[in-house]
């Protein structure tokens, strides 16, 4: 893929106005476009618009200019016109969009961890106990008693111990626990990392290891103090309730 700038607009010539627009013409696919394209509050001198080439426009809105709008009209199938238009903040309240920003405390991106903890809910089906409600009734019969059955505990419980038949339908509090970390370069060339958070993992949390089951993801794209790159990942997982331990041969 590249990128050409369509017009002269610089830096050095709008830190006094509040409003800056810039055209620019990409060559590439759709997926190439979309991980160029800067985000709406994007900081305008850390997203890919930033060159060391001065024809392309070298910070082209200016200091503590952020990206206001996006927009893209397709030429053909590789070819694009893009506006962006920049808009001046309050230099007081920059500091909120910057990832990162240079202070002796802080950590690069790469090295970051982020956690936060939560409330979830966990039911047990029949499929996960391998009872079957009797019709009529209360109780749950053993489906391993039916010869047609193919349930089995290593293959369809979630846990590493078969619950009683009693905790068959069952709702449990657990808690659940959201990582983020930070991977160098873009979503579409970290996809291995997203396709690996599936299923039951093993996770660090501070000293402690435990197995956690994966119930939610939300990948991001996000730039550093330097304009470098990165894909922000947040899986959020949950622990076994009721002093249970995961099965890691589960079928989720």
């Amino acid at each position: 893929m590249w990128w050409t700038k369509l017009d002269s607009t610089d830096g050095s010539i709008t830190k006094s106005n509040e409003e800056r627009s810039s055209k620019w013409y990409f060559y590439g696919t759709y997926e190439e476009l979309l991980a160029w394209l800067p985000k709406v509050n994007g900081s305008a001198d850390w997203t890919w618009l930033s060159s060391r080439n001065r024809s392309l426009g070298m910070e082209w809105a200016g200091e503590f200019f952020v990206i206001d709008s996006v927009r893209y009209s397709a030429l053909d199938r590789f070819e694009y016109n893009v506006d962006i238009v920049a808009r001046k903040t309050n230099k007081a309240n920059s500091t909120e969009f910057r990832l990162n920003p240079k202070t002796s405390g802080d950590v690069p991106l790469g090295e970051k961890v982020e956690t936060m903890y939560g409330h979830g809910t966990f039911t047990l089906t029949e499929e996960m106990t391998g009872y079957v409600k009797v019709p009529g009734t209360l109780r749950y019969d053993d489906t391993t008693d039916d010869s047609d059955s193919t349930w089995t505990q290593s293959r369809n419980c979630p846990f590493t111990v078969r619950p009683d038949r009693n905790e068959t339908n069952k709702t449990f509090s657990t808690v659940t626990i959201t990582i983020t970390r930070y991977f160098e370069g873009n979503p579409i060339n970290n996809g291995t990392y997203s396709l690996s958070f599936k299923g039951i993992k093993t996770v660090k949390i501070g000293k402690q290891t435990i197995k956690a089951l994966v119930v939610g993801q939300d990948t991001e794209q996000v730039w550093d103090d330097d304009g470098d790159e990165y894909t922000k990942v947040s899986v959020t997982v949950m622990t076994a309730p009721a002093n249970y331990e995961w099965n890691t041969d589960w079928e989720v």
